[in-house]
This record gives C-alpha cells, structure tokens and sequence, in this order.
C-alpha cells in the first residue's frame, strides 16, 4: 500500500483516503499497546485532526 501525504490529497477523495488509513490506524494502535477498548476512539481522534490539517492547509 502506498502512503500518500494527507493534504497532497484532492478534497474530493479526502473521506475515502482518510477511511482507507482506518485498519492501518487501528494495526498502530495495537502495536502500541493501546487495549482495544480505546483503539477506536484514538484512531476516531486522529482522523478528526488528519481532517482538520488537510482542511486548513486548503482554506
């Protein structure tokens, strides 16, 4: 899988890149010892911010 940078990405497949990162996001979060139980809410969070960055950089 190729890994692109978020804010070179177009806004129209913003939601689709963003929820294609989802199972590596949640692979990372187990890596990091983070119990499953909080694994989505930081993944759910660090998409918010991913959304944000990449929304700001167009404005």
């Amino acid at each position: 899988m190729v890994r692109k940078n978020i804010l070179c990405v177009p806004e129209a497949e913003l939601d689709t890149a963003l929820q294609r990162s989802r199972p590596w996001l949640l692979r990372q979060t187990r890596a990091f010892g983070i119990i499953d139980e909080q694994a989505e809410d930081v993944v759910q969070e660090t998409l918010i911010a991913a959304w944000k960055a990449a929304s700001a950089s167009r404005s």
